[in-house]
């Protein structure tokens, strides 16, 4: 952008013109001229008005152009080319969801763009300009950064459906960006606690505050069959009814019903409200910070907490709050319990959810009668 002039300022309009300089095979000189008209009463002595066009979707007015006068929304879209950038399109869609209460999906596709805006160094694109070799580079700078393969599957399903939403609204091409990326997912470390391990954990002695915040949260979604730590962050006094902890699931929205017993009540009294609404000491919503916020935090220190502890007393697996539910559902199975039964418990939609959960617990049912079956022909 070349010289700015003030060529003339008056009551109700200003008048700037930009130069700009375009050096292909003359020298041409291309004048734009920006009127910006305001309202008599914005006029004040001494007074600065900044004017600012957050992005090109939210541009509003229109061009004069050989007399003629044009929509700048139109204008913007085919000067585009091609929709909204990336951050535009994101920003917009999370707004929707915060607004429709879908906080897990939106703080899912906010993570996902800071992730890519990082590989970027935070360089926005078109999504018109997404294309293999830009995801190739990007899941080559998520394995570099030591990202296991599912993670790395996870950002680009995320990134595929935000993609193909964008798609839809703008009605796009397709370019198949997706077309060489990782995106299937590979069997993961078992998650699952013994029933020896988790008495383990209630006989344990706690040396912090932390340890001992993070060691009950544990073991009340345990009790609670597996509850989410976001589901027991956000339990409030109401909750509890007739002896039964009632409650819906911010993933699925399932409601589940819970007998309120001894050993939660402890748990309770041990971590009471913060704020009288919530039922355990976990956010607070009369303080300043988001209760998002609060609980995005407490979840970061209670893990790193319970890590450190299950450490300290020889857990065998790196544990953290997700462990709870895992372990729940293996404990189940082992004791026989239907696959139906643990499904409808833990609130999964369907029982090929609970397949996947369990799944770790036959492979080692086997080995063992694997080994059953070798010590008895080497005998």
């Amino acid at each position: 952008m070349g010289n700015q002039e003030i060529n003339r300022n008056f009551v109700g309009c200003l008048l700037i013109c930009y130069t700009t300089k375009h050096f292909i095979q003359h020298n041409i000189h291309i004048k734009m001229i920006l009127r910006i008209e305001i309202p008599q009463e914005l006029i004040r002595q001494d007074a600065e008005i900044v004017i600012k066009v957050s992005n090109r979707n939210n541009a509003l007015g229109y061009v004069i152009e050989n007399g003629s006068e044009h929509d700048a929304q139109q204008i913007v879209k085919e000067d585009m080319n091609g929709g909204p950038t990336l951050g535009e399109y994101v920003r917009e869609l999370t707004q929707r969801l915060y607004k429709n209460g879908k906080y897990r999906s939106a703080d899912i596709y906010m993570c996902t763009l800071r992730s890519f805006m990082r590989f970027r160094k935070e360089k926005d694109l078109l999504i018109s300009q997404f294309d293999s070799l830009i995801m190739e580079d990007y899941e080559s700078y998520l394995r570099k950064n030591g990202l296991t393969l599912n993670t790395i599957s996870f950002y680009m399903k995320r990134l595929r459906a935000i993609y193909n939403k964008a798609l839809e609204q703008y009605g796009l091409e397709d370019r198949n960006p997706f077309i060489h990326s990782f995106t299937k997912n590979t069997p993961t470390a078992k998650r699952a606690l013994t029933a020896e391990n988790i008495h383990q954990i209630v006989a344990a002695t706690t040396i912090t505050e932390e340890e001992a915040l993070a060691r009950d949260l544990f073991l009340f979604s345990f009790y609670t069959r597996g509850m989410s730590f976001v589901d027991i962050a956000f339990l409030e006094k109401g909750s509890l009814k007739d002896g039964q902890l009632i409650y819906k699931r911010k993933k699925t929205g399932k409601e589940l019903r819970v007998a309120w017993r001894p050993c939660m009540q402890e748990i309770a009294d041990r971590h009471p409200s913060l704020d009288g609404k919530h039922l355990l000491g976990i956010v607070n919503q009369n303080i300043v910070t988001d209760v998002r916020k609060q609980y995005h935090y407490r979840q970061c220190r209670v893990n790193k907490a319970l890590q450190k502890f299950a450490r300290r007393i020889g857990m065998p697996m790196k544990v953290t709050m997700y462990c709870a539910r895992h372990s729940w559902a293996t404990i189940a199975k082992e004791k026989n319990i239907p696959i139906s039964v643990i499904s409808d418990s833990m609130g999964h939609n369907s029982e090929k959810i609970t397949r996947i959960y369990l799944k770790s617990i036959n492979d080692d049912v086997i080995d063992r009668y694997n080994d059953m079956l070798i010590e008895a022909i080497s005998m």
